[in-house]
């Protein structure tokens, strides 16, 4: 392995690490989880099946601390992105999508956003081997070309978006 994109701020021995963006992650479910899941003009957010990747992915449960309430008593584990989005368009519950893979299954109708206010932001970082190689140095400008494409820019202080 030559490289990673890691929100792993810190470089491992060897390699250097330099930060590329913030991917923006929305709550998101299928329409039908959402209907099902109504209270109100919300959602019971309380009582909601959640998907996690796997046992490290603590975005959901960030999202309902920052709403106040305690883990979710129903959590699935589903440790790949493709099958991961899937669940969520099935209705096996809601979870954290980044807006690039979220945009396309809101325009076709697959997924609704929860919240539009809602959101968490994770930085993302390229850590890759502290070498001097030509092959590398192309896939270090691939890389950034991919994240300036498609992340956010790191926000300032002054900026509340």
């Amino acid at each position: 392995m030559l490289g990673a994109v890691t929100s792993e701020p810190a470089a491992v021995q060897g390699c250097v690490v330099e930060p590329l963006g913030v991917l923006r992650y929305r709550p998101a479910a299928s329409p039908a989880f959402a209907q099902r899941w109504r209270h109100g003009r919300g959602y019971d957010w309380a009582r909601m099946p959640v998907v996690v990747f796997n046992e490290k992915d603590a975005l959901q449960h960030d999202l309902l601390t920052s709403r106040g309430l305690g883990p979710p008593s129903i959590v699935h584990r589903v440790p790949t992105s493709a099958d991961f989005n899937e669940a969520i368009r099935l209705g096996l519950g809601w979870g954290l999508l980044p807006e690039p893979q979220l945009r396309p299954d809101v325009a076709a109708g697959r997924v609704v956003v929860l919240s539009a206010r809602e959101h968490v932001d994770v930085t993302l970082h390229w850590q890759r081997w502290r070498l001097d190689s030509p092959t590398l140095g192309r896939l270090t400008d691939a890389v950034r070309a991919a994240a300036h494409s498609a992340l956010r820019r790191p926000r300032s202080n002054a900026d509340p978006s």
